[in-house]
């Protein structure tokens, strides 16, 4: 019977070579080739160990400093975070610009943010390095930090960080202002056989 046939391996100087065409019979020395439906693979973002809301929680309990300066988290997936610092005039410099120590708090915090989008509510991490390059002074208004793991393990962590402010003039319509690379260190996990008792006797005292 006449028709379409799938693609056929046929020998060629002692070489199978895939071909398609259009066969009544299959041709002999010829194998069929097993038909592989192409597929559309959809690509999803990893999922964050902590949510937004879990995150600015911590933050508003553990770390008030991020109310006093006007800082809030925008996103949060694994490895990556971004948050913002609105503009305050009492973080402005001698010069017209933003305070660099503000700006290295929102990195620093922005780092937290992908730490813990890795590890889950772990807020004993803690800053072990922090270097930060100012590139351009930015004009007082918001300053955006945009941060993404560069390597990670359990228990270094290496974050960058870019800082982001308003410009009108830029084809994205922002300019970067300064940027950060830091480690941080996080706690080590509590033996499980060690959690498994505290659990059953109700005492939590002997868990490192």
């Amino acid at each position: 019977m006449g028709g379409i046939r799938p693609a056929a391996i046929a020998p060629e100087r002692g070489r199978c070579l895939a071909r398609v065409r259009v066969f009544h019979t299959v041709p002999s020395g010829c194998r069929l080739a097993p038909f592989v439906p192409q597929m559309r693979m959809e690509r999803y973002p990893a999922m964050s160990r902590i949510s937004l809301p879990e995150f600015t929680a911590i933050l508003d309990r553990e770390l008030p400093i991020t109310r006093l300066l006007g800082i809030r988290t925008e996103a949060i997936e694994q490895g990556y975070g971004r948050l913002r610092m609105a503009f305050n005039p009492d973080l402005v410099r001698p010069g017209g610009t933003v305070a660099g120590p503000a700006m290295m708090a929102l990195a620093d915090i922005a780092m937290y943010a992908v730490v813990l989008s890795l590890l889950g509510p772990v807020e004993l991490a803690v800053t072990t390095n922090l270097s930060i390059n100012f590139l351009r002074k930015p004009e007082p208004g918001d300053i955006v930090a945009e941060a993404r793991s560069l390597k990670g393990g359990k228990r270094l962590i290496v974050v960058e960080v870019e800082l982001y402010a308003e410009d009108p003039d830029s084809a994205d319509g922002r300019a970067l202002v300064a940027h950060t690379v830091g480690t941080y260190s996080a706690p080590p996990l509590p033996d499980p056989e060690a959690v498994g008792e505290a659990i059953q006797a109700g005492d939590w005292s002997k868990v490192p």
